[in-house]
């Protein structure tokens, strides 16, 4: 699991992304030559939670959910890299979702003050 040299390769790549923690795990998974199956196994290996499986990968690899820090851990332990480094890749991750998600809210709310919204006039 020496994949510490990768990480330190690709982190400015991956924190230019938008999709931090995603883009990093995918990156080490694939120079580790792993499929999404392999790492929930090794995943699944380390924590002793059965819970983790592929599609729960995928959804982190995508953006569309960010892993709490109870599987942050269990990550960097099964890609082999600190832990705080998955941290702050999350950290980052979670914190351009939260302005992506207001900036829709406002978007919602001018076009619900506008009356453009779909389906007619408010």
């Amino acid at each position: 699991m020496a994949a510490w040299h990768s990480f330190n390769d690709t982190w400015e790549d991956v924190m230019a992304s938008g999709n931090e923690l995603g883009e990093l795990v995918r990156r080490l998974r694939r120079r580790q030559r792993l499929t999404r199956r392999r790492l929930s196994d090794r995943v699944r290996r380390v924590s002793g939670d059965p819970a983790i499986n592929p599609d729960r990968l995928r959804e982190w690899e995508l953006g569309r959910y960010v892993p709490d820090r109870y599987w942050r851990g269990w990550l960097a332990i099964a890609l082999g890299v600190p832990r705080d480094s998955v941290d702050r890749a999350a950290a980052v991750a979670d914190g351009r979702r939260r302005t992506r998600r207001r900036g829709q809210a406002a978007d919602h709310r001018r076009a619900v003050a506008s009356g453009s919204v779909a389906g007619g006039s408010v």
